[in-house]
């Protein structure tokens, strides 16, 4: 038979340890609210974005860190200041302190260099902001932004989304060979909904990626940008695929900048493997001519002008991107161009003349130009206004990433 056993009575310390633990739980909460509390208020705080000034970087309704250090910032950062109302501003820094700043009439930096006497473009090698997508193959169709084939031939076939070229009977010169992005290269910008957002003004600096499939050897290979009057390609000479000669060209019609010399700008040794993917990237940016092949420069060349375009102003008009080839047989996918961003002619600070920062001085620019306030319009601002850097977006989570001042 079993015997029931008497139900263990509470003993005199069992009230003490649970009050302990309740105290305990409490001072913990209070350690973390004032942990939580001395980091906003010392260390970094979170801000929301409301306004579209740093589009396509920050869009309203995005969340950013930003972390209080009030250091001299470096060119490129996204930092947090006081607007001349008083109010906290996200803007990215375009001068320094002791530099003279001037935004030129095609939407470039131009800051003094080592030459005390001469304005520069810094090209490749200055941080800056991101280039901007303006093709993503993520949301848009290659056949919607790029024409290919002629009236009588097309050499192009395509299923999901690599396309083939057979470019072995078309003539040298041909333009059926190649896929040509013919809406142009203006301030647009993708929004979060992958929408293309079209924008009024001709940007002249462009960037084309593309992942490459040779099938077999022969023939070229071809990337090409378009600013104004200049035509720049990089060619591969597909005889070898294993050990191909990439060059650099320039074609120029003529007009301002027609004593510049057109021609062969660079040649370097490089693969493109018979059927490998392999990425291949061309930017101009600034005047400065860069080709990478898997993320390796291979080619690289500065020039000092452009000749004038065909359009108003000189600027760059049709097709500015083409990629494809002659006399080869090759794969393409993965196409992307970005554009650098422009900043307009607006303002009375380092747009007309330019403007020498003093030594506790920085100049404020905002991605998206037409819209942004910023330097050129309340000139340059104190390092004593300066509240933190943003470092990174925290919310929504479909667009969390460290933010990078690079190019």
């Amino acid at each position: 038979m079993d015997v029931p056993q008497a139900s263990k009575a509470p003993t005199p310390h069992s009230g003490l340890s649970n009050y302990r633990k309740l105290k305990w739980c409490l001072w913990t909460l209070v350690g973390l609210v004032l942990v939580v509390y001395g980091l906003r208020a010392f260390v970094a705080d979170v801000y929301p974005i409301e306004s579209s000034s740093m589009e396509p970087e920050l869009f309203p309704g995005d969340w950013v860190l930003v972390n209080y250090d009030r250091s001299v910032p470096e060119r490129g950062e996204l930092v947090v200041t006081r607007g001349p109302d008083g109010s906290p501003i996200v803007k990215r820094v375009g001068g320094l302190p002791g530099e003279t700043f001037l935004l030129t009439p095609d939407g470039d930096v131009l800051i003094q260099g080592e030459d005390e006497r001469r304005l520069e473009r810094g090209g490749l090698e200055r941080s800056g902001p991101p280039l901007v997508s303006v093709f993503d193959p993520a949301y848009h169709e290659v056949a919607e932004h790029f024409a290919h084939g002629s009236s009588l031939v097309d050499p192009w076939t395509h299923v999901d989304a690599v396309w083939e070229l057979d470019g072995r009977g078309l003539e040298p010169g041909s333009h059926a060979g190649y896929l040509r992005h013919h809406k142009g290269i203006h301030n647009d910008l993708v929004r979060p909904d992958g929408t293309l957002e079209h924008g009024p003004i001709s940007v002249g600096d462009a960037a084309v990626s593309c992942e490459v499939w040779p099938l077999q050897a022969g023939g070229e290979f071809v990337l090409q940008l378009v600013e104004r009057g200049d035509t720049f390609q990089v060619r591969f000479d597909l005889s070898d695929p294993a050990d191909t000669t990439a060059t650099l060209h320039r074609i120029s019609s003529a007009g301002l900048g027609s004593d510049v010399p057109s021609g062969q700008l660079a040649e370097a040794r490089t693969a493109l493997p018979l059927r490998a993917w392999t990425t291949v990237r061309f930017l101009n940016i600034d005047n400065h001519l860069r080709v990478l092949v898997d993320g390796v420069a291979i080619l690289d060349h500065r020039y000092e002008i452009n000749r004038e375009g065909g359009g108003p102003g000189g600027i760059s008009t049709g097709e500015r991107v083409l990629l494809g080839g002659v006399g080869c047989q090759l794969r393409i996918r993965a196409i992307h161009v970005h554009r650098d961003v422009h900043y307009t002619q607006r303002g009375e600070y380092g747009v007309n003349a330019p403007v020498l920062l003093g030594p506790n001085e920085i100049f404020l620019l905002g991605d998206n130009s037409t819209v942004s306030q910023d330097s050129r319009e309340f000139g340059p601002v104190s390092l004593d206004r300066l509240i933190g850097r943003v470092t990174r977006v925290v919310w929504p989570r479909a667009r969390a990433r460290v933010l990078e001042s690079v190019r």
